[in-house]
């Protein structure tokens, strides 16, 4: 941490009872957190022992997403599919999805994955569709073919949602974003719950509603929250209805290379309750009223975020380090890993934080590990 680096020589060379305030300068101050030497720079902890992390294996593969479930780490390779790896760790990760040169995303319920194949851009017959799968890659079936360009999926219970998106498609009569669902209200066929979207940059599904991050249509590079219950659908006016609702709006949107469109699934994450989106150089969190909170302020390049519901705390990362704070936004920052390079996702658990990176540094993209 480059502050870190400035600011620590004036806790070392300053007596405490006689600390001033500099001006333009956070107040320094101890904090007792085991005898471990912590101190607070402003709103972030800075931890003498924060670890670097630990592999689970060694690979020159770069992930774009990934998750954690029933002790497993899974990560999907854009092109490529999903793989998987014990988070106790192992010699080389299992291969779960392969659709070479086809995948797009994937989603894990708690007992089956959800994956989606783009149709075939170069005028073949072949469109796209949407896959389940046991979470070991058993049993994989379609749920929904001819699809235009499905991509994000969200599951809750039995319902099923994902982006039927071919707005980035040079597609001539391409109809605006929608998403569709299976197993809504019974309905066991798809189903458009929310339509007339631009471009759709993530999903997230929870037992009250249904969300979605999305381009807002105005040309500016900005995008917007919009809120949908799955009680009943949200479509647009032009389909009869007054479509889904905009919690959050002007949200610049995340840059990525076009090789990492995937990654900006990273930028949302969700806890039943309140949707999480990085907005800027802060964090902020809405509910279904549009009621918004900055949770996290003022931090520069934010690449990946995600909910630990259980402990009701925030995990965020930057390029090099993994961030620690509450969900309300009540406590400080704390590094929970540092000294990385190229951090793209994370995910947790009940022990651990979960981080890839697309770094240079080998192993390039494994999976790690650090105490949470």
């Amino acid at each position: 941490m480059r502050r870190r680096a400035l600011l620590l020589p004036l806790v070392l060379t300053c007596a405490l009872p006689t600390c001033r305030q500099i001006a333009d300068i956070g107040p320094i101050t101890y904090v007792d957190a085991g005898g471990g030497g912590d101190v607070v720079i402003a709103d972030v902890v800075v931890d003498a022992g924060c670890p670097s992390g630990t592999a689970l294996y060694t690979t020159a593969q770069s992930y774009d997403i990934i998750e954690v479930e029933s002790g497993f780490i899974y990560g999907s390779v854009a092109s490529a599919g999903v793989f998987r790896c014990a988070t106790t760790g192992c010699a080389s990760p299992t291969t779960i999805v392969n659709q070479n040169n086809t995948f797009i995303a994937y989603s894990l319920g708690p007992s089956v994955l959800y994956y989606t194949i783009q149709p075939n851009q170069t005028g073949g017959p072949t469109m796209g569709s949407l896959h389940s799968a046991n979470l070991d890659g058993t049993n994989d079936q379609t749920v929904a073919g001819n699809l235009d360009y499905p991509f994000w999926i969200a599951v809750t219970g039995n319902d099923i949602f994902w982006s039927d998106d071919s707005q980035d498609l040079a597609i001539p009569g391409t109809t605006p974003a929608t998403i569709e669902c299976i197993g809504c209200n019974g309905v066991m066929t798809s189903k458009p719950w929310i339509t007339g979207l631009s471009n759709t940059y993530g999903l997230i599904a929870d037992t009250t509603n249904v969300w979605v991050f999305a381009d807002d249509g105005t040309g500016t590079v900005t995008s917007e929250v919009l809120v949908c219950p799955i009680a009943a659908p949200c479509v647009a006016a032009s389909d009869g209805g007054t479509g889904a609702k905009v919690v959050l709006g002007k949200i610049p949107t995340p840059t990525t290379l076009a090789t990492q469109a995937n990654q900006l699934g990273n930028y949302i994450a969700g806890d039943g309750t309140y949707f999480y989106v990085v907005n800027g150089s802060s964090i902020q969190r809405v509910n279904a009223a549009g009621v918004s909170t900055t949770i996290v302020p003022g931090v520069s390049d934010i690449v990946a975020i995600t909910v630990d519901v259980a402990a009701g705390n925030l995990y965020y990362a930057t390029d090099g380090t993994v961030f620690r704070t509450k969900a309300d936004g009540s406590g400080p920052s704390t590094p929970v890993v540092c000294n990385q390079s190229g951090i793209s996702d994370i995910a947790v658990d009940s022990q651990n934080v979960y981080f890839v990176t697309t770094g240079t540094a080998n192993p390039n993209g494994a999976p790690y590990y650090a105490p949470k």
